[in-house]
């Protein structure tokens, strides 16, 4: 599975019953850009904003409620809360005691940023043919000569 076509779903731990007598928690721990909180209280980032947006326009009461990752999984594990996890990657060993919306971010293709200058770097047609070529090396290049900067 390449990582560019990974999704990061909602994990939903609910026990039916409890559902209409309180909000839906909604497990974070702040990791920009994909969770972040606002100065005002709501949150950001790639995943917990567009959760957060999705919740309250389906009219869905919710309380945001920090944990750790290992929290928050151990969490739905237990059960017997209405709890969701935003932004988990589906692993099979997970869908044995979560359920798993669909994908709420998808990663944007990865790509190389290098100095036009860098004609080693566009004379390969793949990033593994890339990373292939022995000649090549990751890094920085040696230091540019530094001293004052010239005046005008």
């Amino acid at each position: 599975m390449r990582l560019s076509t990974l999704g990061l779903a909602v994990v939903l731990a609910v026990s039916t019953t409890a559902f209409a007598a309180e909000p839906l928690q909604l497990l974070f721990q702040d990791r920009p850009p994909y969770y972040t909180s606002n100065t005002d209280g709501t949150k950001g980032g790639l995943v917990s904003g567009p959760v957060e947006k999705a919740l309250t326009r389906a009219g869905i009461p919710f309380t945001w409620v920090h944990s750790s990752g290992k929290g928050q999984i151990e969490t739905v594990r237990r059960g017997g809360e209405v709890v969701c996890t935003p932004g988990w990657f589906k692993k099979p060993e997970r869908e044995e005691f979560a359920k798993f919306s669909d994908p709420v971010y998808r990663d944007r293709p990865q790509v190389v940023i290098a100095r036009t200058d860098s004609r080693d770097v566009f004379g390969h047609r793949t990033l593994a043919a890339r990373f292939a070529d022995k000649q090549l090396r990751m890094g920085p290049r040696p230091a540019i000569p530094t001293g004052p900067l010239p005046t005008t």
